[in-house]
């Protein structure tokens, strides 16, 4: 049953990255993004995003960058994928909190500049699971 009330739109992938502090990189990258919020794949290190409040979002140029964008997360989950048999990957979604007009433009901007299609939000890119499952 759909829940969402923004439409999402997929992400060329690696064109934006997020900061993701419990990633073992730190960052992870966004897959679908709309006005009410994203989500995002990340190297794990066995933790989750569960504690996860606020992100920024930007492209590997830096020409658009948003920080300390206020969010909750509405899904964590491992992803089952023979791609990434040795490298664990997971997938968090959130949904975006109270956010200033500001940052309201500025996510249209980049879903302008790099959302590639429209997609519907119960469509899964690849089977997951949920941690520790």
């Amino acid at each position: 049953m759909e829940r969402r009330i923004n439409q999402r739109y997929k992400v060329e992938e690696n064109l934006l990255q997020v900061n993701a502090p419990l990633a073992e990189n730190g960052v992870g990258y966004v897959v679908d993004i709309g006005t009410g919020g994203l989500a995002f794949e990340y190297i794990c290190n066995c933790r989750t995003m569960d504690t996860l409040t606020a992100i920024s979002i930007g492209a590997p140029d830096d020409v658009l960058k948003m920080e300390a964008i206020p969010c909750k997360v509405v899904s964590d989950v491992e992803l089952q994928d023979d791609l990434y048999s040795v490298v664990r990957m997971g997938r968090t979604s959130v949904a975006f909190g109270d956010i200033t007009e500001a940052q309201k433009a500025g996510l249209a901007r980049l879903i302008d500049r790099f959302a590639a299609e429209e997609m519907l939000a119960s469509k899964l890119v690849r089977p997951e699971r949920r941690w520790g499952g």
